[in-house]
């Protein structure tokens, strides 16, 4: 096996996660990391990490009952490693030429990186003269050889065994190769659906946001688990029961602010896991009626009389303070006369007016609107809000046609 440029390798492998072609099933039983100085941790299962991982790609490795090793491995400097279904084996100095197998306590065969290219064969060597992965009551131990690529790649990972510069911040506490016999279980809450982003960890989840809830059960033949919300603000959610399988199921929007805790808990074997956020409260705020056309009738010709035109000023989101509104119209037309208003049953005027708004999202004042003369030809009247440093306007265009000018919102 003779050297390559690392930063070749490292530069294709990165385009392949997710690649169509090298998925496997979540039902695989080997778990953990491995280590080479060279290109880091190597990720023997999908669930080793966050729950959209396996989403995005299923992968793992599987022991079988005849002692074969198969299924594909992931590093994030060189792309996919394969176990099993190989051929063509190279030769070394103690090497077997076999795909991956436990054979008594040793490994032997060879796995291989997908990504080898530019005088980088990809084998790695399960064992040979001096080395080897070992296999002791579910747990593999020792090395193989990756060539100057890969180097050594240790199999039984604990974190005291690695010294790195900067500092080990840590994948997990003990993090070797081995079987999975306990299990293991992945739970997410999502926005947007099952393949939507996680809000795992979020502070500001928007108001309203319908949560999809995704679990995956891992070499849990037996197991029986539960859905549940064990906050007690926010949003009402029914416990689902029953769950014996990888899954999803959608919740109802969630009101905030509030913060949300939901529990998926398993039983044979026990596993609880928990997934906290937070809601953001509705947005703030006021409307100006609706984004209705406008369409005032005056009363005869050249009159200054005008059938009102009605706008509902509303608060959103709890939105409590007053707010100024008025009506403005175009002072460069000269065919357009001066706007007034009344704010319930008071007198029209053409000055700004208060009106305090209530916390209650149903309240609100009625803003009638009237020209106060005839006009001819056209002009744009403005209605605005303001409070709290927020503006809110809506600009109207009226026209005469035939006798009835018409308000359009641009």
């Amino acid at each position: 096996m003779t050297k390559f440029l690392i930063a070749i390798v490292f530069g294709i492998a990165s385009s392949l996660f997710g690649a169509s072609g090298v998925f496997a099933g979540t039902e695989h039983n080997i778990s953990g990391y491995a280590w080479s100085s060279n290109i880091g941790w190597v990720s023997f299962n999908c669930m080793n990490h966050d729950p959209a991982s396996c989403d995005d790609s299923n992968f793992g490795v599987n022991l079988d009952s005849n002692g074969f090793i198969t299924g594909y491995v992931w590093s994030p400097n060189i792309g996919w490693i394969q176990f099993g279904n190989l051929s063509d084996f190279p030769s070394g100095g103690g090497t077997q030429s076999t795909n991956a197998r436990v054979s008594g306590s040793s490994v032997l065969g060879w796995a291989r990186a997908l990504s080898h290219s530019g005088g980088w064969d990809g084998w790695i060597s399960l064992s040979g003269t001096g080395y080897g992965v070992g296999y002791n009551d579910g747990v593999f131990s020792g090395y193989a050889w990756g060539s100057d690529v890969i180097g050594w790649l240790l199999f039984d990972v604990q974190q005291p065994n690695l010294d790195l510069d900067p500092p080990y911040t840590g994948v997990c506490p003990d993090c070797g190769v081995m079987i999975s016999s306990s299990g293991g279980v992945y739970f997410d809450v999502r926005s947007g659906g099952a393949g939507g982003s996680s809000i795992a960890g979020d502070s500001d989840v928007p108001h309203l946001t319908a949560p999809t809830f995704v679990w995956t059960l891992s070499n849990m033949p037996d197991a029986t688990c539960s859905l549940s919300k064990t906050s007690s603000e926010g949003t009402e959610f029914t416990t689902v029961n029953g769950i014996t399988e990888s899954g999803s199921a959608s919740g109802p929007a969630l009101i905030g602010p509030n913060s949300y805790d939901f529990e998926l808990a398993c039983s044979n074997p026990s596993i609880t896991k928990t997934v906290s956020f937070s809601v953001a409260g509705e947005f703030e705020g006021f409307s100006l009626g609706n984004a209705e056309i406008m369409r005032i009738q005056f009363l005869g010709g050249g009159s200054s009389e005008s059938e009102p035109k009605g706008i509902f000023v509303m608060a959103l989101g709890g939105f409590s303070e007053d707010v100024i509104v008025g009506v403005d119209t175009d002072p460069s037309a000269s065919t357009c006369p001066a706007a007034k208003y009344s704010l319930g049953g008071s007198e029209y005027t053409e000055d700004p007016d208060t009106v305090t708004l209530s916390s209650d999202y149903s309240a609100g004042a009625l803003f009638r609107v009237e020209l106060a003369g005839p006009i001819s030809g056209q002009c744009r009247v403005q209605v605005y809000g303001t409070s709290q440093g927020m503006t809110v306007t809506k600009d109207f265009i009226v026209t005469v046609q035939d006798a009835q000018p018409v308000f359009e919102e641009i």
